[in-house]
């Protein structure tokens, strides 16, 4: 067998929390070395994602530099002048450290702030852009990623091709970008026997319908769009919804909605609208719903809470745009492999459909739960998607 030549990366994340993105990068980190990449992982500061990268062997080293940069989502209002400049200041300081740590190396970026900070650096990065184009500053976006990544990953085909018209116009030489899907872990996030422990923890019924919305607190994930189709639908029938996750990346906004978050749930009418805080094991929830919910209320880049839910072969509901579209290989609202895709924003649409599949029996929402795993084992699996990251950062020119 041939020998695989590593290669010296720098990988770098803004937070060092347990966000979707934090968790697709732990899945390639896991996984580098098999895959001919010497990984060293940047963060701002410790926490679950140093001390997880730390339990698989994967070398974390703390970067003080990008701290600025973290406390710039923490700052209420709009900037002034002043601290655009002061900014900018942050941005260039934490590029330099990532380029004294690699030399002529190889950083791999994994957030816009670490993007714009090897940018000003003058550090050679492939970005990983798990977000569409900024619709607001693209025009700054635009000609920074067609003249200075080396290489630009995509978590969907459709952010791939968003950025890829980004670009178009800006120039022909502008970098690939390769779309490599995000992976799961298919061992850890498998399907399980129900234990009913949160059923046991919020007084719930073996026999009621149980509705799971796994999502980071922040107002585009659509909680507030979910309560609103289930306390409608809830009058009518056996059902409960239980929210799993809370404020992740400790943002100004994210506190101010999860403010909003507790308000709405300490009204709770119904009495079966539940929080179950946030799981660090998020893995072992999927077993206990009949149904994982997915809304955001903008076109989602990828989706993992869909391939995670899909992966321990539990049905899911989610918005029909960007990659749940990809996910559930459909191209509109109605059935998908695994589950069932609702035109985005509308309450009444997303009310008639948890109505419609509370309905389903037992053996049909089994039948869709196998069919979601199958297919997260042949497009979404964790060693795929490392080997896909590994590969773009090995061959580039």
């Amino acid at each position: 067998m041939e020998e695989v030549l590593q290669i010296d990366v720098l990988a770098v994340s803004i937070s060092s929390n347990l966000g979707g993105s934090e968790r697709s990068l732990m899945e390639f980190a896991r996984r580098a070395e098999s895959n001919g990449i010497s990984l060293t992982v940047g963060l701002p500061n410790e926490g679950p994602l140093a001390t997880e990268l730390r339990q698989h062997g994967v070398s974390c080293r703390i970067i003080d530099q990008l701290v600025p940069l973290l406390h710039l989502s923490q700052q209420p209002g709009k900037f002034s002048p002043l601290q655009v400049i002061g900014s900018i200041k942050h941005f260039v300081n934490a590029g330099r450290a990532m380029k004294n740590l690699v030399g002529n190396g190889l950083v791999y970026s994994n957030s816009f702030k670490t993007h714009l900070a090897t940018a000003l650096g003058g550090v050679r990065a492939v970005w990983h852009v798990r977000e569409f184009p900024p619709g607001k500053t693209s025009l700054i976006w635009g000609p920074l990623a067609a003249h200075l990544p080396a290489g630009i990953i995509a978590n969907s085909r459709s952010v791939a091709t968003a950025w890829s018209d980004l670009m178009a116009p800006v120039t022909p030489g502008a970098p690939p970008v390769t779309a490599v899907p995000n992976g799961v872990d298919t061992s850890t996030f498998a399907p399980t026997r129900r234990t009913n422990w949160l059923r046991k923890r919020f007084g719930i019924p073996e026999n009621a319908f149980v509705f799971g919305m796994p999502a980071v607190f922040a107002g585009w994930k659509g909680h507030m769009e979910v309560i609103d189709a289930f306390e409608c639908m809830a009058a009518t029938h056996n059902a409960h919804l239980i929210l799993v996750g809370g404020p992740v990346y400790d943002t100004t906004a994210e506190k101010q909605y999860a403010e909003e978050m507790e308000k709405r749930l300490d009204a709770n009418p119904t009495g079966r609208l539940h929080s179950a805080g946030f799981e660090n094991d998020i893995a072992r929830v999927y077993s206990e719903f009949d149904c994982t919910i997915h809304y955001s209320l903008r076109p989602e880049p990828f989706g993992r809470v869909v391939i995670e839910s899909m992966s321990c072969g539990t049905p899911i509901i989610a918005a029909a745009e960007g990659g749940p579209l990809e996910i559930l290989d459909a191209t509109e609202p109605g059935p998908g492999t695994g589950g069932w895709l609702c035109k985005p924003r509308d309450i009444n649409a997303l009310q008639r459909m948890m109505e419609s599949v509370c309905q389903v029996d037992a053996a049909e929402l089994q039948r869709i739960g196998t069919d979601g795993r199958y297919r997260v084992e042949e497009e979404y699996d964790a060693e795929d998607y490392a080997t896909g990251v590994s590969t773009v950062l090995r061959d580039l020119p």
